[in-house]
């Protein structure tokens, strides 16, 4: 077999990846990266496009005022970015919420006498359903002649998260410097997991309120105004230019006052330090 190995590298959010020589990303590999970004971006744009004259449509029809049609459908044009933006948000928190199980059966594995290799492979029939698929490639991988540090950084790259990168790099150190003690020490990092875990859930709940709060307080404005506006007189108050600019500052102020509010109730993922 050659020296040479190809491993992909999957993109958190999606099943495709990238392509890695010698630890590298190669020009076919970018290439493909840039076409799905390119995709994904055109997908969003669609769907702006499309909410905006969904929501422009059925304002007009409603209120027969363009200026009030305008503004709600621009609103209501940001919202596709904001749902994929929280569903990426939410798959993000599933994977690292995995981890836990998956280390005691990293754990049990090493423990039992078994290869990091083994361990690994034997994933792909043990732990969270939603991860079986993936560590069933991983195991035909390494039962092609895989090197295991090329399976571990494909690990890696398709979590994408704080919690897995630590978990691949003490994989990796066990590989180059043969600890003995890599059970306690993912022992130990199982607890810390979660721990971090119970705090962030814990956390997550108490400003939950915060975020319903920012919401409701950005969409109940417009939505009493779509109310007043099937009557004539709102409409003859909001068609003039002081109308317009009257609608002008509201959203302003209603985009400020939903980003602000979800700044102060956003908890940041842990960073990763080892990509």
């Amino acid at each position: 077999m050659s020296s040479t190995r190809m491993v992909g590298l999957g993109v958190a959010g999606n099943g495709s990846g990238l392509r890695l020589q010698n630890g590298q990303v190669t020009e076919s590999g970018q290439a493909m990266h840039r076409g799905l970004i390119i995709k994904t971006e055109k997908l969003a744009l669609l769907n702006i496009i499309g909410s905006w004259l969904l929501s422009f449509t059925f304002a007009y029809y409603l209120t027969d005022a363009f200026s009030i049609a305008l503004f709600f459908s621009m609103l209501a044009a940001t919202l596709p970015p904001l749902v994929i933006r929280r569903r990426r948000e939410l798959e993000i928190s599933k994977l690292e919420a995995l981890w836990p199980e998956l280390l005691d059966h990293l754990v049990s594995g090493i423990q039992s006498g078994l290869s990091i290799a083994q361990t690994i492979s034997g994933l792909a029939s043990r732990g969270p359903d939603k991860t079986k698929a993936f560590f069933s490639q991983c195991e035909k991988q390494l039962r092609s002649g895989e090197e295991l540090r090329a399976v571990i950084r494909r690990i890696k790259g398709h979590f994408a998260n704080a919690t897995c990168d630590q978990v691949c790099e003490v994989l990796e150190f066990s590989l180059t410097a043969g600890s003995r003690e890599i059970s306690t020490t993912l022992r130990t990092l199982s607890g810390y997991v979660r721990t971090n875990l119970a705090l962030r859930e814990e956390i997550n709940a108490k400003q939950e309120w915060i975020r319903n709060s920012a919401i409701l307080a950005a969409i109940a404005p417009w939505l009493l105004l779509l109310l007043l506006s099937t009557q004539s007189s709102t409409v003859q108050a909001y068609s003039d230019s002081a109308g317009v600019v009257v609608l002008a500052c509201g959203a302003a102020a209603t985009v400020i006052a939903y980003f602000w509010m979800k700044r102060v109730g956003r908890l940041a993922l842990t960073p990763r330090v080892f990509i």
